[in-house]
């Protein structure tokens, strides 16, 4: 089981790795394979802090492509039907 789980934590990135950490996302056994990996890492053990919440990244920043062509969608119906509204 512990192999399984070491397997599974080390696959994660080194960013991933210390904001669960940090969170407190593991178990005790988990959480000490966790620190395991960070000190192989050489990265410092960051404190275990029960109300972190991970930062969001807007949608914009996330999905810039998807977010300005609907951005651009709802500008050109917005300004056709404003248009054809006038022309009536």
């Amino acid at each position: 089981m512990t192999t399984h789980l070491f397997e599974n934590i080390n696959r994660l990135s080194d960013d991933e790795l210390v904001e669960r950490v940090r969170s407190g996302h593991y178990g005790e056994e988990a959480h000490a394979i966790a620190v395991d990996i960070l000190k192989n890492r050489s990265i410092e053990i960051p404190n275990v802090e029960p109300n972190y919440i991970k930062t969001k990244i807007p949608l914009y920043k996330s999905n810039p492509i998807w977010f300005w062509t609907m951005v651009s969608v709802a500008v050109t119906m917005i300004s056709r039907l404003i248009k054809q509204m006038l022309q009536t």
